[in-house]
C-alpha cells in the first residue's frame, strides 16, 4: 500500500502563469491545492515576459467596442495555422476565453485593460488591428508583504536604476523629463516611490507586463492560504494499477517525498527550452542554443508524463516560439539573452543582413517571423550568422539590444565585445565577416527604398503591425529612414525560443492523452507543458500566455466537477 508523506485534492507542478491559474481556479472551487516550484521563485516565464494576454471578445473588448467576433477569431487562426488547425482545442480556446478572464478577474486580483498591438498579421483573413491582446495593470508588490522577495524579478539588465520597471508608456517622459510641466512631474514622482521603496525593498515595487500578471496571481493564493513550495519538482507521477495518476514523487533539499492527489495532478512546468537531449529529439529540425524562458524549464513535465505512457505532439508549424536574440557575456562569465526589443524593433534605420551580407527578412515583422525567416531557404547557415545593423543616429535614440539610448553609454558594451563599432560601412563589413560588395549594395538599396518609403521586396513598414513597432515622425514610412550617420554598429543575432510548443498532447479540457489517444485520469497540462493550441505558430502578441490561462481554467473546471 502505497504510503504518503502529505496530500490534496489537487497537485500543482510549476508556478507560471497556466501553474497558478490552474491553482487558483482550483481554490476557489474550494479544493486544498499544493503547488510546487522548482526554482527558488514563483513566476516562471511569465515574470519576464510583456505579459500580453491574446484572448478575442473579452468584456474589455466588448465594452471599447471591438466589432469583433469569435467568428472572425476562428477564421483568423484557421488561416494562419492551415494544416495544424486543431477545431476541438481552437473552439473550445474561443468559446472559453472570455468566460475565463471574467472568472480571474471577479475571483482574485488578477486585473486586466486591452491593449492596442494588432494581431502580427492583421490582414489575414479574421485579423484585426486591435482589440484582442489585454495586458495586465500595474501592480504594487508592496501587497505580497514578504511574498514580494519570492516572486522572480525580471532580468536585471531590463531594470532601471538597478531595479525599477519601465513601461512603454513610461519611456518618453523618461528620456525628456524636461520636455514639459507634466513630464517632470510624473519623472519625479516615480522616482521618488522608486528611492521609497529601496529603503525596504531588493527593488522597485511596481511592477508591470508580466511581472504584474504573476505578482497578482502570487497574491491570490497567498491570500487563499494555498500550499506553496519552492525548490521542489516533480521526478515520477504516481498511479493506480487501472493507470489513473493518484500522486507523483516530488524531489526537495531535504530529499524525495511522496505526494497524494485526490483528484488531480496538473503539469505546467514551462515545456524544455533548456533541454538539450529534448531539443534534439523535438526540435532537431531547428537548431539552437539559447532561450529567453526561465532556466528551469527542462522538461520535468514532460518526461514526467511521458513516463506514464502520454502522447508527445511535435509535428506542427514549428516545435517552438522564437526571437532574435543577442547574448552579452557578463564579465563574471554568465551570459544574459535579450530578445530583438520592442525600443528597436521595427524602428527606421536599421537592417538585418546574413552572412552573405544580404537581407533577407522585413525586420520590423514579429520577433517569432524573423527566426522563422532564418531557418528558411536553403542559405539556413548564412542566415543564422546574421547581424543587426545600424548607424548612430539610430542607437543613440532607440538603443540596440541590451545598449540603452542616450544619454546611456556605449562604451562597456564594445568593451566586452557586444556591440560591434566601427567608422565607416566598409570597415564594419570587414569586422563582422560578411561579404563586403553585398553589405554595401544592401545598404544602397535600403537608402533609396528608405528616400521613396517603399520596399518592394519585404514590404517594411506596410503592414499594421509594422506600423505599430514603428516611428511615427518618420515620413514616409514609420519603419525606413537611411543608414548614413556614421559610426556604424553591428549586433550579432541568434535564435532563442520563447518557449516550447511542441510538447505533451491534451484534448481540449487539457487532459493528458496516452499513446492509444486515451485521457490519463487524473492528469492535465498546461502553459508550455501543453503541446500549444497554437502548434508553433504566433499569430498575435500573448498566444501563449492567453491559452495558458484558458486552459488551466478549462483544466480545473472539468477536474473540480468530475
Amino acid at each position: 500500500m502505497q504510503k504518503w508523506d502529505t496530500e490534496f485534492d489537487v497537485v500543482v507542478f510549476g508556478s507560471g502563469a497556466g501553474g497558478m491559474a490552474a491553482a487558483l481556479v482550483c481554490a476557489v472551487h474550494g479544493l486544498r491545492v499544493g503547488v510546487y516550484e522548482k526554482s527558488a521563485w514563483y513566476g516562471g516565464t511569465t515574470s519576464n515576459s510583456g505579459g500580453g494576454v491574446w484572448v478575442p471578445c473579452t468584456s474589455h473588448a466588448l465594452k471599447a467596442g471591438v466589432g469583433d467576433s469569435l467568428e472572425q477569431a476562428r477564421q483568423f487562426l484557421q488561416s494562419e495555422l492551415g494544416p495544424h488547425f486543431d477545431a476541438d482545442l481552437v473552439d473550445a480556446f474561443l468559446q472559453t476565453g472570455p468566460e475565463a478572464i471574467a472568472y480571474l478577474e471577479k475571483n482574485s486580483h488578477v486585473a486586466f485593460q486591452l491593449g492596442a498591438i494588432p494581431d502580427y498579421h492583421a490582414e489575414a483573413p479574421g485579423g484585426r488591428t486591435f482589440g484582442r491582446v489585454l495586458f495586465p495593470l500595474p501592480f504594487d508588490a508592496r501587497k505580497l508583504g514578504d511574498g514580494f522577495a519570492q516572486l522572480r524579478s525580471p532580468w536585471k539588465r531590463f531594470l532601471v536604476f538597478g531595479g525599477m520597471m519601465v513601461g512603454r508608456r513610461d519611456i518618453p517622459a523618461l528620456m525628456r523629463p524636461f520636455a514639459s510641466f507634466a513630464n517632470l512631474k510624473y519623472v519625479l514622482s516615480v522616482l521618488l516611490r522608486y528611492a521609497a521603496d529601496r529603503l525596504k525593498f531588493h527593488r522597485g515595487t511596481n511592477v508591470l507586463m508580466g511581472n504584474s500578471l504573476a505578482a497578482r496571481l502570487l497574491h491570490s493564493l497567498r491570500e487563499r492560504n494555498v500550499f506553496m513550495q519552492n525548490h521542489a519538482s516533480v521526478s515520477q507521477l504516481l498511479r493506480t494499477q487501472s493507470g489513473a495518476v493518484v500522486g507523483a514523487t516530488v524531489q526537495t533539499p531535504s530529499g524525495s517525498i511522496q505526494v497524494r492527489a485526490r483528484k488531480a495532478v496538473i503539469l505546467a512546468t514551462g515545456g524544455f527550452p533548456h533541454s538539450p537531449t529534448l531539443r534534439a529529439k523535438y526540435a532537431g529540425t531547428h537548431p539552437h542554443h539559447h532561450s529567453a524562458a526561465y532556466a528551469e524549464s527542462v522538461g520535468d513535465g514532460l518526461k514526467a508524463a511521458t513516463g506514464v505512457g502520454a502522447a508527445v505532439l511535435s509535428d506542427m508549424g514549428s516545435p517552438a516560439f522564437w526571437t532574435p536574440a543577442s547574448v552579452l557575456q557578463e564579465r563574471d562569465g554568465s551570459q544574459v539573452v535579450f530578445s530583438y526589443g520592442h525600443l528597436d524593433r521595427g524602428k527606421p534605420g536599421a537592417i538585418i543582413v546574413n552572412a552573405d551580407g544580404k537581407r533577407f527578412v522585413n525586420e520590423a515583422d514579429s520577433y517569432h517571423d524573423v527566426v522563422m525567416a532564418m531557418y528558411a531557404g536553403p542559405d539556413v547557415d548564412a542566415r543564422l550568422r546574421s547581424h543587426l545593423i545600424c548607424d548612430h543616429t539610430f542607437i543613440r535614440k532607440y538603443g540596440l539590444g541590451a545598449v540603452r539610448p542616450a544619454p546611456y553609454s556605449l562604451r562597456p558594451f564594445i568593451k566586452l565585445d557586444y556591440l560591434i563599432k566601427e567608422h565607416t560601412l566598409e570597415a564594419l563589413a570587414r569586422r563582422i565577416g560578411v561579404n563586403e560588395a553585398n553589405f554595401l549594395a544592401s545598404v544602397q538599396e535600403h537608402n533609396s527604398q528608405a528616400a521613396s518609403g517603399v520596399d518592394p521586396v519585404f514590404h517594411k513598414g506596410k503592414s499594421a503591425f509594422n506600423q505599430y513597432n514603428g516611428d511615427p515622425d518618420c515620413t514616409p514610412n514609420p519603419c525606413l529612414r537611411p543608414l548614413q550617420d556614421g559610426p556604424f554598429y553591428a549586433l550579432r543575432l541568434y535564435p532563442a525560443t520563447i518557449g516550447t510548443a511542441a510538447g505533451i498532447k491534451t484534448d481540449a479540457n487539457a487532459q493528458v492523452i496516452d499513446t492509444q489517444g486515451r485521457p490519463i485520469a487524473g492528469l492535465y497540462a498546461c502553459g508550455n507543458d501543453m503541446a500549444s493550441m497554437m502548434r508553433g505558430y504566433y499569430p498575435g502578441p500573448g498566444i501563449t500566455i492567453g491559452p495558458a490561462l484558458v486552459f488551466a481554467y478549462r483544466a480545473a473546471t472539468h477536474l473540480a466537477r468530475g
